[in-house]
């Protein structure tokens, strides 16, 4: 298993676009970062010069894996790279779990199951007129609402007007009384996906169906684009309100917790 370079980019777009829903995060970092290995670096291993399985670091936080054949070599950097870097978290799908077979086991503190799903509208396309593209103007009503909702963010008000600004994120938005009430993000944006992220209600305003009136305007806008929306879940309500809305599931993600 070696270190990929942009030599290897061509190989690399293909084995990751054989499952690009899947893989959208990989794929949507490569568009952005590419090879800079001060952000990310791309692991591969070839089996008659064609991958068969990718490991990727993303800076000091994640480290993923794609595997769609197993060798000693890919689990020997594996382990490697997670007892070396102290990765908080090892993300992968239900299948590469499956090829690993356990073998990593002994570094994982807890496996997090959650549902990865597509949007694939059922029926036609309806405009929401009370549903607004959010842009830089609005970051401090972002932020102020995703602290609300999530906790206090470790991304700053400058982080989230540059990454609206230079389109590494789009929101979408609704107020009431002038007020930003709902949000959802779109974010890892690729020829064929996008991910939705922080799909939040002001807690004064839950139970309106706000928030999915704002993920319904947005997966329908990047579906009109040739893009569909992915996200994930991991509780029976979510599941019900995504798929009302469109949503189908694909396959299993697991977010496995290392062991610090």
């Amino acid at each position: 298993m070696r270190k990929l370079d942009k030599h290897d980019e061509k190989e690399l777009r293909r084995f990751l676009n054989i499952e690009p829903h899947a893989n959208l995060f990989l794929l949507g970092d490569l568009d952005a970062f590419g090879f800079d290995e001060m952000k990310q670096t791309f692991y591969g291993f070839f089996k008659d010069k064609e991958l068969v399985a990718v490991i990727f670091t993303y800076l000091d936080d994640s480290i993923h894996g794609v595997i769609h054949e197993m060798n000693q070599a890919i689990i020997i950097q594996l382990k490697e790279l997670i007892q070396l870097n102290k990765y908080a978290f090892f993300n992968c799908t239900e299948k590469t779990m499956n090829h690993l077979d356990g073998r990593i086991d002994s570094l994982i503190l807890e496996k997090r199951k959650t549902i990865m799903s597509v949007y694939t509208p059922k029926s036609d396309f309806k405009n929401d007129d009370e549903v607004f593209v959010l842009n830089e103007n609005h970051s401090t009503a972002i932020v102020d609402l995703e602290n609300l909702c999530f906790g206090l963010s470790n991304r700053s008000l400058k982080q989230v007007e540059d990454d609206l600004f230079k389109g590494n994120r789009m929101s979408y938005g609704m107020f009431y009384d002038n007020q930003l009430v709902a949000i959802a993000s779109a974010v890892a944006e690729t020829d064929f996906s996008v991910m939705v992220v922080g799909v939040a209600t002001h807690p004064d305003y839950r139970n309106k169906g706000f928030a999915s009136r704002v993920v319904k305007k947005m997966s329908d806008d990047y579906y009109k684009r040739g893009k569909q929306a992915v996200l994930f879940y991991n509780n029976p309500q979510a599941a019900s309100i995504y798929e009302r809305l469109g949503y189908e599931p694909l396959e299993n993600y697991i977010m496995n917790k290392i062991k610090i």
